[in-house]
């Protein structure tokens, strides 16, 4: 899978971030409630800033793993999402997990709360745009992502 196009020249004041897309083999979501800005109270998929000089795979893995100590492996782009007024560009990737790990999931770092949610319950938490429309992405095209 190749790294996705770079930020365009209108497009390089945003910040690149990064979301893991989880699920449990019951069609569940990893979600995480976040503690800080950009959107703190608000419930997403794992993630956060790319670092300088890191790639989006990379930093997909390294995110999910501080923010929830799963140990994510082949990152696969799923969306990208520009969001100005925000100053990210998110790109969102289905990752690989060891379900076997799943039990160990705590909330770490900027995740406040974790927890796994069928699609019906993520719906109503507080949810961002991006997210909200991620999920009925996943929904609509049953592309659920792998365990």
């Amino acid at each position: 899978m190749m790294e996705p196009a770079p930020l365009t020249l209108r497009d390089r004041r945003l910040k690149a971030a990064v979301s893991a897309i989880v699920t449990d083999g019951f069609d569940r979501f990893l979600l995480v409630k976040r503690r800080n800005p950009p959107l703190p109270a608000f419930h997403a998929f794992p993630g956060g800033r790319v670092e300088d000089g890191e790639d989006r795979q990379a930093a997909v893995l390294r995110e999910l793993a501080e923010e929830t100590g799963v140990t994510g492996t082949d990152p696969v782009f799923f969306a990208r999402y520009r969001l100005p007024e925000q100053g990210f560009e998110i790109t969102v990737f289905r990752v690989s997990t060891d379900p076997r790990t799943h039990m160990a999931a705590r909330a770490r770092d900027d995740a406040q709360e974790l927890g796994w949610y069928r699609l019906e319950d993520a719906l109503r938490l507080d949810l961002p745009p991006s997210m909200r429309d991620c999920l009925w992405r996943l929904n609509r095209n049953r592309t659920m992502p792998r365990a």
